[in-house]
């Protein structure tokens, strides 16, 4: 503060002389600053009294505030104090009657802050006309700085200027050089926008749009990419690149490991198992006993039998023995020898049967069946399956393909297998043949019935064999018989977008019937 003395002219001319100014660092003498006691000046004259006058402090340079502001700026720790500290604080170094800050959007933005306002309540009706100006700013001029008249401000909002008491305007969008635009300024004011103040307004803008970036919440890298409208083509041109693009339609279905071709072994009689001579997966030899039926009755019938031919071979030796002397014994020869060889077929069909009481395996291989006390002491007719041998290289996979999926089912398809046991090592096959009607499943559901083999194994007889023989052992040990996994069958090449919407096309549908 600078004080500045003055005092009022004398009567006499020796007085007429003003006391200069003096600098605060330089003070003047005492005999030309403090009169003389009893109120006279040198000469005689009367001392005139002293006046204390207090300038205005200088106002600070906006290069100093400016800098204020950015260092004010940088210390606000969350975008809501950043924009508070917009609306209300930028009027330091910005002569405006209100500031309203908006969000990026250019078609409905939405004000964010408004200049002493502490919350801002966008359904008010002045609000709304503020936030429809915004609009039409940023479609009308979204460069650095806007600088609106009051005709310009009639024609973009006419409600605004009526409800307002400001005519001009000045549009700021919140932008870094290369950088999208974070927010929108828009500052209100009753006298026009010197190129001075449009410039700093302009430095300002840039420096809250740095805070704003800097404050924001780190995007995901997808999120960024999204945000380049060029990138955005790219993504979208290689989307629709992607849906044409053929791929092997595929389904997935349960898949169980079960014999090639096994030696089916039946009841050859009607009976009651009395014992199972062998367990499951057990590898038999040709001959090995397999199971046994209950043969108290078969004995019986044998020795039955064999008496009746020991009484018909007695009969026949006495008829034959009476014919020498006797015609009419003669005659009877014949009668007894029938008697005698329907004797002999009943005794041998009886040990015949007595025989087949003990099954034994005609081929080698592995016994497959469930349980043996499933079948101890369990009636059987004859012709019932009991067990099956099956040779243990030769294997093949029997898959339950959904009904819906049953495009697929083509001889020739490819097969891809994923045991539960080793799902990291599929195992490859090509499908031989598939059901022509649907059966129901363990599940309730129906399924066709497929059966996949692996390359070397899709054709019967001889060659088959050999080159089953020629599948590596660890692969073949893997391949046990009864093993269970997920099978994904293979069809035709089909565009991408198909192949993703085919399952749900067909339960719309199903769901609309269309």
């Amino acid at each position: 503060m600078t004080a500045t003395l003055e005092q009022p002219l004398p009567s006499s001319p020796q007085a007429a002389r003003p006391i200069r100014p003096t600098q605060p660092t330089h003070p003047a003498p005492p005999a030309a600053a403090s009169p003389r006691p009893g109120g006279t000046q040198p000469g005689g004259a009367a001392a005139a009294p002293l006046r204390l006058r207090l300038d205005p402090p200088p106002r600070p340079e906006p290069a100093a505030i400016l800098l204020a502001l950015e260092a004010e700026i940088r210390a606000q720790a969350s975008r809501v104090e950043l924009i508070y500290h917009l609306v209300n604080e930028s009027r330091r170094l910005l002569e405006f009657g209100q500031a309203i800050v908006f969000d990026a959007d250019p078609r409905r933005p939405r004000a964010l802050g408004i200049s002493g306002v502490a919350t801002v309540d966008r359904h008010q009706p002045v609000v709304r006309s503020l936030e429809r100006l915004a609009a039409r700013c940023a479609r009308e001029d979204d460069g650095p700085v806007l600088a609106m008249g009051r005709k310009a401000l009639q024609r973009l909002a006419p409600e605004a200027v009526r409800e307002l008491p400001f005519s001009r305007g000045l549009w700021l969008p919140l932008r870094e050089p290369g950088q999208p635009v974070r927010g929108r300024l828009l500052l209100l004011a009753s006298l026009p926008w010197s190129e001075a103040q449009q410039r700093l307004a302009q430095r300002l803008a840039t420096t809250y749009a740095h805070a704003w970036r800097t404050l924001e919440p780190r995007r995901p890298l997808l999120s960024r990419w999204f945000a380049d409208r060029r990138m955005r083509f790219a993504l979208a041109g290689l989307l629709a690149l992607a849906c044409v693009l053929p791929v092997p339609v595929s389904s997935l279905a349960p898949v169980e490991v079960t014999a090639t071709d096994p030696f089916v072994v039946a009841a050859p009689l009607a009976g009651v198992v009395a014992e199972m001579l062998v367990a499951p997966n057990v590898a038999v030899s040709p001959g090995q006993p397999l199971l046994r039926f209950e043969d108290t009755r078969l004995r019986n019938e044998l020795a039955l039998g064999e008496r009746r031919l020991r009484v018909a071979n007695a009969r026949l030796a006495a008829t034959t023995q009476a014919a020498i002397d006797s015609a009419e014994a003669s005659r009877e020869v014949a009668v007894q020898r029938a008697e005698r060889d329907l004797a002999q077929a009943q005794y041998d069909y009886a040990r015949d049967l007595l025989a087949q009481s003990v099954v034994q395996a005609p081929v080698a291989g592995v016994v497959l069946y469930s349980d043996p006390r499933d079948w101890q002491g369990r009636p059987v007719e004859t012709g019932q399956q009991i067990l099956r041998i099956a040779d243990p290289r030769r294997t093949e996979f029997t898959i339950q393909l959904p009904v819906q999926d049953s495009v697929l089912s083509r001889p020739g398809a490819d097969v891809r297998v994923y045991l539960d046991g080793d799902p990291l090592h599929p195992v490859a096959a090509r499908l031989v043949r598939a059901s022509y009607h649907a059966e129901r499943t363990e599940l309730g559901s129906f399924a066709y019935r497929l059966t996949a083999r692996r390359p070397g194994q899709e054709t019967e007889g001889e060659a088959a064999q050999a080159a089953a023989q020629a599948i590596e052992t660890d692969r073949a040990d893997r391949l046990r018989i009864g093993m269970r996994g997920t099978a994904q069958v293979y069809g035709d090449q089909v565009p991408l977008i198909y192949a993703l919407l085919r399952r749900p096309i067909s339960a719309l549908r199903q769901a609309v019937g269309w």
